[in-house]
């Protein structure tokens, strides 16, 4: 299998040179694994976190390999695998998606433009959402129990070359976390393109030129009823995930109905309240469908019990 070399320069650790307690270990290789998988999810999937059993591709892409420990402080020598050899399909597959992972990348390469970005402040990037932001901060609990510094380097990955860790940089990571708005239930009106290969994904086109990333609630809407609306204008509900800038990065959408030029104020996506008309529109819309599917496997919110029954007549 074809791999890419990488070292773990450890500054500061109590142990002698060239040592690390087995517990430091432990921890530190739990969160580059876990940095790593949000990375390359989110690469992949657009969201870094999903629930379930991770898959096969993924926990091959996340199989690093210790090949040694040296002086020079403390040194940990890793391969990883190229994501060529572990998810050739799933990176083949993102022929439109905004940032596509060369073959010869790994899971740790994904971390290390994401963690670059995020040092770097940028408010518009596409390579973090919360739940990764949330893992780099976890290195702040290893600096503080075992070491001073962490240095991740590499000679043949350019992107993983000289990438520090310190609580100075991690303090920038905090405040880029702290700026993304809560995920809130928005509006949205643009053209509807269905990702090829990807049977829940879509982009969404914003009349300002805007794109927007996202996937159908497959507990609510079936991917079939995706064809109907490919290439149409429409208006789509759904919980949006959102940069730090405040702009959306990706949204779950839980209803799509062909636009009406009544709906063209949401064409700037953001309003305080849900319109009361526009729900009862298209719950008749889906009703037609499955008149259980849009309380089916939802946690009791906001609905009152007499929404609920009535959804249920």
């Amino acid at each position: 299998m074809k791999t890419i070399k990488y070292k773990i320069k450890l500054r500061g650790l109590k142990s002698p040179a060239g040592t690390i307690s087995i517990l430091a270990l432990r921890e530190l290789s739990n969160i580059f694994i876990e940095n790593s998988e949000r990375a390359l999810r989110l690469m992949v999937e657009g969201t870094s976190a999903k629930k379930g059993p991770i898959p096969l591709w993924l926990k091959q892409s996340l199989d690093f390999n210790v090949t040694g420990i040296k002086k020079g402080s403390t040194v940990i020598e890793v391969e990883a695998p190229q994501l060529g050899e572990t998810a050739k399909d799933k990176i083949a597959q993102l022929d439109i998606w905004n940032i596509v992972p060369n073959p010869k990348d790994t899971a740790i390469t994904m971390w290390a433009k994401s963690y670059k970005d995020a040092v770097d402040e940028k408010y518009e990037s596409e390579l973090f959402d919360r739940g990764l932001l949330n893992s780099m901060i976890s290195f702040k609990d290893f600096l503080g129990k075992y070491a001073q510094s962490i240095e991740l380097d590499s000679t043949t990955d350019k992107y993983a070359s000289k990438v520090y860790v310190d609580l100075s940089r991690l303090e920038k990571v905090e405040k880029l976390t702290i700026a993304i708005p809560e995920p809130k239930t928005v509006l949205l009106c643009g053209f509807f393109n269905v990702i090829k290969h990807q049977t829940s994904r879509f982009t969404l086109n914003l009349e300002n030129g805007e794109k927007i990333q996202g996937e159908i609630d497959k507990n609510i809407i079936e991917s079939e009823m995706m064809r109907k609306y490919w290439g149409n204008k429409v208006t789509i509900r759904g919980l949006a995930d959102f940069k730090p800038s405040g702009k959306i990065r990706f949204i779950k959408a839980d209803l799509i109905k062909d636009f009406e030029e009544k709906e063209i104020l949401f064409k700037n996506y953001l309003i305080p309240e849900i319109p009361h008309l526009f729900i009862d529109e298209v719950k008749q819309l889906y009703r037609t469908h499955s008149p259980l599917k849009e309380i089916w496997n939802k946690w009791p919110g906001d609905e009152s019990i007499e929404e609920i029954l009535s959804d249920l007549n």
